[in-house]
């Protein structure tokens, strides 16, 4: 019986070839994707458009209701400053004189605190047997005031006084009586008790002729003003205020400050009116228009509000038409990706078919270089140590030799040279096994095993072999952690801890603290000192080989580049925080057998191999 033949490995490539090229043309679903993007564009556009729409409204919405309440308040301020005058009144015993009245209404400051106010004067209630008495009052100190025009009520109510003067002055002594809307305000507001305005009238004073209206104020005798008998008894007058429409609207809605137009009426009286070609910012077709009636101080007026050409000229949008044009561009570039994809596919893999032989090659070449300048370094460093013995063994027969002659009387510069030859060949010594170790790192491939580390007799340990003192060196963590390769991750801690004893600038002064945190199956490690710590541009710089962080303090440079080393191996990661002068922080992480795992013989969750025979030294 014939059996298949086992799938090479070109073959599996082959195969997945073929798909590649396959899946490169154009499919039915690639015309799917752009024909759902293109809904996903017109849907987005309209719902954009839609909410656009809706938001110009609110913003028109905001714009009436604003307008409406600027008035609103407006009047309410215009009427404390009349109730304002009541008091006044009342304050003087119902005698007030034309001088109180003018150091009243200068108290107010008119034009500053109440624009769009004509003035403010007082009116009273003179009955036909008290009109002689009145007069001859008024002329003491005006000889020249009197009360016009005539008309056929059987009572009086002229304006005794109001302020400015100078603009108001055709107003003085004019009798409320002798016309209808100026007449029924007054009586009106006197039987309600309450501030009223008339129906639409011209003032005597406005040269142009506008629409304007008064607006009353109430005060009775001794106050008795409890019901209608008691307001119709005692009434004594009222305070008033005189307004020019067109006025009150210049000072009460600047311009400036909307983006409406307005149409204020009365009945089927026009108040203002701004819907008109002359208006600078007239709109002949608006896009929103809203009728709002208000009821105000005894009259119900009516705000027809449209929106002016600067409306839409704040509230115009292109984001509707940017998102569908924006929507359309990314469809058809999405096209035009899939069809270049398409193209360029079978591109691509004629020229991976190039490459990949050469890329094999090279990869093979260089794993076979690296291989051999390992090698090369072990054997290198190894051959080192011969001679380097040979002239330790040499220095140490040179001081036997001389020892006679190394007396009180002898030059110190011998015994002093005799040091520093021991001091360089051992630090020539202490650079070859970091070389050495360098080299060893990752040369097995040994699945590395659960073990457990006592870190804290290890700290003390390598404390005692660094000559520091149990308040020198402290450590803060579990005793005891269950850690894979644990002979890496003591050479780690080991070398950043004489790293920070040998960098400090007084071992005898220096501080180091060890601190271990777990988290399920992490540790994190910190190494902080209190040296003279490292300069920002040497952070990264020093974990590279024969870098010594620009001290001059004992130390090969290969310390720290087999910490980094070591953890890359085993996927982890070292970090370094260091301001100048305040110390540095080293912190690395490795993994721990989780609190829930029993068993400590299994393969580590490391993808580094471990080395069992690589010594924890520190260089």
């Amino acid at each position: 019986m014939l059996r298949r033949p086992k799938p090479q490995p070109h073959d599996k490539l082959e195969e997945e070839r073929v798909a590649i090229s396959a899946a490169g043309r154009l499919h039915w679903f690639h015309w799917v994707v752009v024909g759902l993007s293109l809904a996903a564009t017109l849907g987005a556009w309209q719902i954009t458009k839609r909410q656009a729409e809706e938001k110009v409204r609110d913003q028109f919405d905001r714009a009436v209701e604003q307008t409406v309440s600027l008035i609103e308040e407006r009047m309410q301020k215009y009427e404390d400053a009349l109730w304002g005058g009541v008091a006044a009144v009342r304050a003087q015993g119902d005698d007030m004189t034309y001088a109180d009245w003018v150091i009243f209404s200068e108290s107010l400051r008119l034009e500053e605190r109440y624009p769009g106010i004509n003035g403010i004067g007082l009116i009273h209630h003179v009955l036909p047997e008290e009109l002689d008495a009145y007069l001859a009052e008024q002329r003491r100190a005006r000889p020249a005031y009197t009360i016009h025009p005539t008309h056929g009520e059987d009572e009086y109510l002229p304006i005794t006084y109001i302020e400015p003067a100078d603009i108001n002055a055709a107003a003085v002594g004019l009798d409320m009586a002798h016309e209808a809307n100026r007449y029924f305000g007054v009586l009106r507001s006197r039987d309600t008790g309450t501030a009223q305005i008339t129906a639409p009238i011209t003032l005597v004073q406005d040269e142009l002729h506008t629409p304007g209206f008064l607006f009353y104020a109430p005060w009775y005798a001794e106050g008795e003003d409890s019901d209608l008998d008691a307001r119709q008894a005692n009434f004594r007058g009222v305070v008033y205020a005189p307004f020019v429409v067109r006025t009150l609207l210049d000072g009460t809605l600047a311009e400036a400050n909307r983006a409406v137009g307005i149409r204020i009426s009365d009945g089927s009286d026009v108040l203002y009116d701004e819907h008109q070609p002359s208006f600078d910012d007239y709109d002949p077709d608006p896009a929103f228009r809203q009728v709002v009636p208000v009821v105000l101080y005894g009259r119900e007026w009516e705000f027809d509000i449209w929106s002016a050409k600067s409306f839409q000229e704040l509230t115009h949008t292109r984001e509707p038409l940017v998102i569908l044009l924006g929507g359309l561009l990314l469809d058809a570039l999405l096209l035009s990706l899939f069809v270049v994809l398409s193209r360029s596919n079978r591109r691509a893999i004629n020229f991976a078919d190039e490459v990949s032989a050469a890329l094999r090659s090279e990869s093979e070449r260089l794993a076979e270089s690296n291989a051999e300048l390992e090698q090369f370094a072990y054997v290198a460093s190894h051959d080192l140590k011969t001679p380097l013995r040979g002239i330790q063994h040499l220095t140490e027969y040179l001081e036997d030799d001389l020892e006679e002659h190394l007396g009180p009387e002898a030059s110190p510069d011998v015994s002093r040279n005799i040091s520093r030859i021991r001091e360089q060949t051992g630090r020539m010594s202490d650079l070859i096994d970091g070389i050495l170790a360098h080299a060893r790192i990752g040369r097995s491939r040994e699945m590395p095993s659960w073990s457990t580390v006592n870190v804290n007799d290890f700290v003390a340990k390598v404390g005692q072999d660094l000559e520091l003192s149990a308040d020198q060196l402290r450590y803060e963590g579990p005793s005891t952690v269950t850690v894979p390769a644990a002979v890496y991750f003591e050479q780690i801690l080991q070398n950043l801890l004489a790293n920070a004893a040998s960098h400090h600038d007084d071992r005898a002064t220096a501080h180091i603290e060890v601190t271990c945190r777990r988290s399920d199956d992490r540790l994190r490690i910190t190494v902080s000192d209190d040296g003279p710590g490292i300069e920002p541009d040497l952070q990264e710089r020093i974990f590279e080989p024969f870098q010594t962080g620009g001290t001059r303090t004992a130390g090969t440079g290969v310390g720290l580049s087999i910490v980094r080393k070591v953890l890359d191996l085993h996927g982890c990661s070292v970090t370094v925080r260091s301001t100048p002068g305040e110390g540095a922080v080293f912190e690395f992480d490795w993994a721990v057998e989780p609190d829930h795992v029993a068993d400590r013989d299994g393969p580590s969750p490391m993808s580094g191999p471990r080395t069992p025979d690589a010594p924890a030294e520190y260089v």
